[in-house]
């Protein structure tokens, strides 16, 4: 049914390296997540199956692009340590630029084997069975899955009821089993394990970028307002300008250079701010 399915687990944990240290988005995956993803590293690699070995406890991660960035694109950057909650870890690679997963909101930091999820633990919850990922009751991680070439949606689904019976037969006596399994496209904009319509989420999201877009018109046409004011306050001295011989294509130009320069200042600031602020 699934030409490949990896597990993954999102979390909160404080990245970083000395005294610089911050709350970060990091996701625990197995193996063949970044081979799922079609993802390749930028700079070193991906870890292995055997860093992914149930409490291998191989303290390594694989870094974003942009946090190689953040912490100023060393050369030496692989290979290097970092703190995550307070233990260092080894970075053996860099994924490629803009690669974040299979959500579109949340960008993680780092990517770390599941075999750390014990040292982690305190990122993921208390549970001692949710740390063991020996134990059949984990139930701690997401399934995410590419299905096999020429099988649609309807043709999985159909499939779906004896897969169920077979992960009930291999579950615990005394646990639920797979009461109901079900496919659906993963949401890009949501964590959560139910089905998701991105829907409602677009329709929020346009709403906001439109809004957002409204305002930017207003400033325009407030500053648009403003230099109109300025070309009527100095309507005089233009007058004086052609009476005096100037020609209007040197007038024109002299406007232009104005403006030009005024945008131009005006741009600047904007990317000093937003480099600041990022």
């Amino acid at each position: 049914m699934f030409a490949d399915v990896a597990a993954l687990e999102f979390a909160v944990a404080g990245i970083g390296r000395d005294h610089e240290m911050r709350r970060s988005f990091a996701f625990l995956t197995s193996e063949n997540y970044f081979s799922l993803m079609g993802a390749k590293p930028y700079r070193g690699r991906f870890y292995s199956g055997e860093e992914c070995k149930p409490n291998a406890n191989i303290a390594v991660v694989v870094t974003s692009y942009g946090f190689w960035k953040r912490m100023g694109s060393r050369a030496d950057f692989v290979g290097s340590t970092l703190q995550i909650n307070g233990q260092p870890y080894t970075v053996i690679g860099i994924a490629a630029d803009g690669f974040s997963g299979a959500n579109a909101l949340i960008a993680p930091d780092i990517w770390a084997p599941i075999g750390v999820r014990s040292q982690l633990g305190s990122a993921f919850g208390d549970s001692e069975t949710m740390h063991d990922l020996m134990n059949p009751k984990n139930y701690a991680f997401n399934l995410t899955g590419r299905m096999r070439p020429g099988l649609t949606i309807d043709m999985a689904k159909s499939r779906l009821p004896v897969l169920a019976q077979r992960l009930t037969a291999i579950q615990p006596a005394d646990s639920e089993g797979a009461r109901e399994l079900q496919i659906q496209t993963p949401s890009r904009f949501s964590l959560s394990t139910q089905p998701e319509d991105d829907g409602p989420i677009t329709l929020i999201a346009t709403l906001l970028t439109a809004r957002a877009g409204a305002v930017l018109l207003i400033a325009c046409l407030n500053l648009a307002n403003m230099l109109l004011a300025r070309a009527t306050s100095r309507s005089k001295e233009i007058a004086v300008r052609l009476a005096v011989g100037a020609s209007r294509w040197r007038i024109v130009r002299q406007l232009l250079c104005e403006g030009f320069l005024l945008a131009l200042c005006g741009g600047a600031i904007g990317l000093v701010l937003s480099a600041w602020c990022n």
